[in-house]
């Protein structure tokens, strides 16, 4: 089952720009514990990720209750500073 609850499941190619040492800590930990953790691959590792962070906001801003989904167009590209 999907995480939003539903039998079938559509991906979404995505590129994000993040920290290259981010980057290659999760890297790291994938390949020492994708075993453990039953990951199939690298983008369920970044999905079970992303979830967790939308989990934990909607709990800190919105009593727990899940957001809205949105197709609005998020900005592109890497922030120019930090």
């Amino acid at each position: 089952m999907a995480p939003n609850g539903s039998a079938a499941k559509e991906s979404k190619r995505i590129t994000v720009y993040i920290d290259q040492g981010v980057f290659a800590r999760a890297r790291g930990v994938f390949r020492a514990t994708s075993h453990l953790e039953d990951d199939k691959s690298w983008s369920q590792f970044v999905e079970k990720a992303l979830l967790r962070e939308a989990e934990a906001r909607e709990h800190a801003h919105n009593e727990g209750k899940r957001y809205d989904d949105s197709d609005a167009q998020l900005s592109a590209g890497r922030p120019l500073t930090d």
